[in-house]
């Protein structure tokens, strides 16, 4: 039996609310990388903190910080989670979404739930990223949202059979060569909406399912999360037998 879980996470902590000393190297440290911002990164953390940055530059540096910090429990919430099993005949989704910071208890155990009713002698977990960050945000967001656990998951580097993390295989487990799900969808003729975007952000499906998400659009959020899914279970399906032989 499969299980296949993505997450999509954004930023929940506003770095200004913590101690400016701690905060300036955080900040700076995202923001580095941008340019044509009309202050050094150190100035562009006074010119954020007292609101007194462009629209066009808060963008920008609020799009840095939820890159750089989302997947990180302890600054970002889980805003989405989807789920695909394959106990029955077909395959079946579940998109849960949380709008606000107050549903995500709810999402969490929704889906402690869901992985206890799931526990079978041969379930396997499809993820995307699982290993460097998927599965590990669901353990401690839940921590830090005073749940426990109802099950261990398959933290670290565990067997392909158990935790098949398709981003880690594709990377051949090298963390620099980590692909976006969109491009590998795209790569293996999956169908999706995979760079159909003519924004900055390019296919990026996590954008558009927070922004539907920030807007009270749950509807509009499922469509990508729903993508994402079927991706990810393709995925899994082009290269479980080479990657797991007999077991797949």
């Amino acid at each position: 039996m499969l299980l296949a879980l993505d997450p999509v996470s954004t930023l929940a902590q506003d770095l200004r609310a913590l101690p400016p000393a701690l905060a300036q190297p955080l900040f700076v440290e995202a923001v580095r990388p941008l340019r044509g911002l009309t202050h050094t990164p150190e100035g562009a953390w006074e010119a954020y903190r007292d609101g007194r940055c462009l629209p066009g530059e808060a963008r920008a540096i609020e799009a840095a910080l939820i890159a750089r910090f989302a997947r990180e429990p302890e600054y970002g919430r889980l805003v989405s989670l989807g789920l695909a099993h394959t106990c029955r005949p077909g395959l079946s989704t579940l998109v849960l979404t949380a709008a606000s910071a107050d549903e995500e208890v709810g999402l969490l155990e929704a889906f402690w739930q869901i992985l206890a009713r799931s526990q079978k002698p041969d379930l396997r977990l499809v993820t995307y990223g699982g290993v460097k960050w998927g599965l590990p945000f669901l353990v401690r967001r839940s921590l830090l949202c005073g749940l426990a656990p109802s099950r261990a998951l398959p933290l670290g580097r565990p067997r392909l059979d158990v935790h098949f993390d398709v981003d880690a295989v594709l990377a051949n487990w090298d963390a620099r060569r980590s692909r976006p799900l969109e491009l590998a969808a795209w790569q293996y003729a999956l169908p999706g909406p995979w760079g159909q975007a003519d924004e900055a952000t390019g296919a990026d499906t996590t954008v558009a399912i927070r922004r539907a998400l920030a807007a009270g659009d749950r509807e509009t959020a499922r469509t990508p999360a729903d993508a994402r899914l079927r991706a990810l279970v393709g995925l899994h399906a082009r290269l479980a037998a080479s990657y797991l032989g007999g077991v797949a």
